[in-house]
């Protein structure tokens, strides 16, 4: 059982594990200048130093604001910053089974809006993900249910004009764990799961907006073993799509279950060429029955349960992928997911 408790420059803090791998911790109003951080987990600190200025600019940015006073449920939401200092704030709210989606700006001189529903008002909406880029254009993709199918949709923010109209792109399938960027042209690319409901296999998607449309959607890598797709881009229009793949590798000697190879997988895109195929930049994995990576190891030495380790691969600008490293190991138990950029 973990044990955990954290001092801010020496005086103790409030934690909470907010989930399984990770820690939320509340701290008192801070001084400008330099603070020291500890972190107790099982009686081994971990210390790290930061520096916090309070913000200046803005009538409500001194102290959290509550963007949105309801009684109902407010879940997943999604913040993305442009380099102005303008943001754009989107969340769902409602109870279940039906939520509705809302957003709202944030201007560095005046502050935050007035919150106001955005979507189309049938089935449920959530799961949004919105991206800006440096002049303010925003892109925001998020998921409608309606009678358990999933459908992906999409709508661009301009300032002048405020929201498109929603659409959608894809309806076939199951949708989900989606994710979206924007460039300086205003091109934007999108990426979510698929889930055939038939034989439960996932599909890593992906669409363009370009050229004040989106295009058709179309499978970027099939055989994506759990449903999680991470997106990453530069303001030049280059990104990088990450997934695991899986594929049957062998039958079990005692024929009950089959041997799957499970690896990390990139896609780099370049606006002038398109999706490349997909690389693998980790470490193949053999797991039993199902293909999860959770699974318990069929070869002996394989990573189980018991052994999380976070990796890390780096790509240089010639696009060939170095071999991955460990950065940390048994952290918790629970180094099970990564991230990256561009």
């Amino acid at each position: 059982m973990l044990t955990y408790s954290g001092l801010i420059d020496g005086s103790p803090i409030t934690l909470i594990r907010s989930s399984d791998t990770s820690l939320t911790f509340i701290v008192p109003i801070l001084s400008n200048g330099i603070h020291t951080l500890t972190i107790n987990i099982n009686g081994r600190p971990s210390e790290t130093t930061f520096t916090y200025l309070s913000p200046t600019a803005g009538s409500n940015s001194e102290n959290p604001v509550r963007l949105k006073i309801n009684s109902a449920d407010t879940l997943l939401p999604s913040l993305a910053v442009a380099e102005s200092g303008n943001a754009i704030a989107v969340w769902s709210e409602g109870s279940y089974p039906s939520y509705s989606l809302w957003f709202n700006t944030y201007d560095p001189n005046s502050g935050w809006g007035t919150a106001q529903s955005i979507g189309t008002g049938v089935g449920s909406e959530y799961y949004a993900k919105v991206a800006v880029n440096s002049s303010g254009l925003a892109v925001l993709v998020w998921i409608r249910e309606i009678n358990g199918s999933r459908e992906i949709l999409a709508s661009n923010y301009d300032h002048g004009k405020g929201w498109s109209a929603a659409s959608v792109l894809d309806s076939s399938g199951l949708g989900m764990e989606l994710d979206v960027t924007l460039d300086d042209n205003g091109n934007a690319n999108a990426i979510w799961n698929r889930k055939d409901t038939a034989n439960s296999q996932y599909s890593a998607m992906t669409a363009r907006y370009a050229s004040n449309k989106w295009g058709l959607a179309q499978i970027l890598q099939t055989n994506v073993s759990i449903p999680v797709i991470q997106l990453s881009s530069n303001y030049s229009g280059m990104s990088a799509a990450t997934f695991c793949e899986t594929e049957l590798s062998q039958s079990d000697p005692s024929q009950v279950t089959s041997i799957y190879k499970l690896n990390t997988y990139v896609s780099l895109y370049a606006p002038d060429i398109g999706w490349s195929s997909s690389l693998p930049v980790g470490n193949e994995i053999l797991v039993q029955g199902g293909g999860y990576i959770y699974g318990n190891p069929w070869t002996p030495g394989q990573y189980n349960v018991s052994d999380h380790r976070v990796l890390m691969g780096v790509s240089n600008p010639s696009k060939v992928w170095l071999v991955p490293f460990e950065i940390a190991a048994n952290r918790l138990d629970q180094d099970r997911e990564g991230s990256f950029g561009t």
